[in-house]
């Protein structure tokens, strides 16, 4: 009698290889992604060389900005790009962590589907050991005080790994300071603005360099050179223009008398120097304009002794605006309650560029860093980096604790999963023995970009940890064994419990696939895309 359809041992056998045969293209395909971001990871990791949709080069090393530029052409390059967004957004840092700690979970789960284990059984026992490995690292954590210098060493152990040792101590010290002086108390907590910090890049100098002022940067310099240099307790105004607008329509202007054309240009003047008149009036001595100045009015508020600047973007105005209490509006309708303050407007020079400060304003709860290089690219990527210490800083208010770095934490979490897989009798114990090991990957990677033996390294750490000295990472450096919070390299606790999330979850998701392919688009047939 033959099988039902569906129930012989050949399509139970031809079902298990395809998803077997899947398995491995898909760990394939993260382990080469992977890779990708594992030799970037840490001090020593490598940089990537991009050419981005405008032709310009750009050598980066922060993960998010990897992430950014792969194609997103296939699924798990878009579950990574995810994976990273979510990463940056929340804590802003541990991306390359995240993508390299997936990477292995794959490749780990594949082994064992293809030992028979069915994937239902390695999604459970992944799920076993993520929470395992949150506990324990709740456990590890330590409580730091909020306004304390011990966060220079967190924002230094984040931005080491992306800039230059200079910079990155610099980028930290001023970070620290700053942070500190802009926290806000809210009963037992204090939390930070991530918006009254702000980083502007300029172009300028053969060497790089971070400067912190206390105050409102503007990119801007005035519209003529005659304007002055400073201004003290000055009123802000925020307006649309000042400049008179064109007729719409077509009109024609006979002169009948010798003197008509003089008169016309005297009306046209008296309506220009009404604009300065109304600013006059209400004591305005500094207005940013969204668009252009006329020139007339340009040359009477340089005699006048005001100082303007135009063509200002949205998001300045908006700045501009929080931080000295003005209100935007159109000139016409201008009044004295739309207008802000500040103790003191400057135009600031160095190095042939120059900008605009303002300082001791209504709101003064607002300061600048300006980053200044001779590189394009490398202000850019200093930029970036920065902003996301501010997330990470943010995170660090929200939950002052936090945990031993480089490859500390996950060698203890690789301990800790593996005792408890003891504990179960089914098949989740092989994959919370998988994931045990798949944690290893991320001091594997920081061992083998330092140029370290990695079996070595790896196994001088662990065997630290087994004796008990849970907070012994690598210094990679000498490649001993050392005490993380003694070096001050700490991470804080929702960072290093993001990252195990989101690579989990994200494993997990792809383990629960069994094809991938490209769905039907208007005018093109389907293909796989293996």
């Amino acid at each position: 009698m033959k099988a039902p359809l569906g129930q012989g041992d050949g399509c139970d056998r031809k079902r298990e290889d395809s998803r077997i045969d899947f398995q491995i293209k898909l760990a394939t395909v993260t382990a080469a992604i992977s890779r990708i971001f594992a030799t970037s990871l840490g001090p020593f990791g490598a940089r990537k060389s991009i050419i981005d949709r405008n032709n310009e080069l750009s050598f980066v090393k922060d993960g998010f900005s990897i992430a950014s530029s792969l194609a997103t052409t296939h699924p798990i390059t878009k579950v990574a790009f995810e994976v990273a967004k979510t990463l940056n957004t929340m804590v802003g840092d541990g991306v390359s962590s995240a993508i390299v700690f997936m990477g292995r979970l794959i490749s780990e789960a594949t082994e064992l589907v293809s030992d028979g284990v069915h994937p239902s059984h390695v999604v459970g026992g992944y799920r076993l050991a993520t929470e395992e490995a949150i506990s324990t690292c709740d456990r590890l954590a330590h409580a730091i005080p909020v306004l304390n210098n011990q966060h220079e060493s967190i924002v230094l152990t984040s931005l080491g790994t992306k800039l230059s040792r200079t910079v990155a101590r610099d980028a930290s010290r001023l970070l620290t300071d700053a942070t500190i002086r802009l926290a806000e108390a809210k009963g037992n907590k204090h939390t930070l603005d991530k918006d009254s910090l702000l980083v502007v890049g300029r172009l300028g100098g053969l060497k790089q360099r971070i400067e912190l002022f206390e105050g409102l940067v503007l990119d801007k310099t005035a519209t003529t050179m005659d304007m002055p240099l400073s201004l003290e307790n000055t009123k802000v105004a925020v307006v649309n223009s000042l400049e008179m607008k064109e007729n719409p329509f077509e009109v024609t202007i006979e002169l009948t008398k010798p003197n008509a054309l003089k008169d016309l240009i005297d009306h046209e003047s008296g309506l220009l120097d009404h604009f300065v008149t109304r600013l006059k009036e209400i004591r305005v001595r500094f207005v940013a304009c969204k668009e252009g100045i006329d020139d007339h009015i340009e040359r009477r508020l340089s005699r006048e002794g005001i100082l303007a600047i135009k063509l200002v973007g949205s998001e300045q105005l908006k700045q501009i605006e929080m931080v000295t209490g003005a209100r935007f509006t159109i000139f016409n309708e201008l009044k004295s309650t739309d207008l802000g303050e500040a103790s003191r407007v400057e135009q600031r020079g160095l190095e042939g560029d120059r900008y605009i400060l303002l300082s001791g304003c209504k709101n003064p709860r607002l300061m600048s860093l300006i980053v200044r290089g001779g590189n394009k690219a490398l202000v850019g990527e200093t930029v970036k980096a920065i902003k996301s210490s501010i997330v990470l800083l943010g995170s660090l208010f929200e939950d002052p604790r936090v945990v031993p770095g480089g490859g500390s934490t996950e060698a203890e979490l690789s301990l800790q999963v593996r005792r408890k897989a003891h504990s179960f009798s089914t098949k989740e114990q092989l994959a919370v023995e998988a994931y045990s090991r798949a944690l290893l990957a991320v001091p594997e990677a920081l061992s083998e970009n330092a140029g370290l033996n990695v079996l070595d390294s790896v196994a001088k750490l662990v065997a630290d940890h087994k004796s008990g000295f849970n907070t012994g990472c690598l210094d990679l450096e000498s490649g001993k064994v050392v005490d993380a919070f003694q070096i001050g390299l700490m991470e804080p606790l929702v960072l290093k419990k993001q990252v195990i999330r989101s690579a989990s979850e994200a494993a997990i998701m792809l383990l629960r696939c069994d094809d991938i392919f490209l769905a039907r688009r208007p005018g093109k047939d389907r293909s796989d895309l293996f």
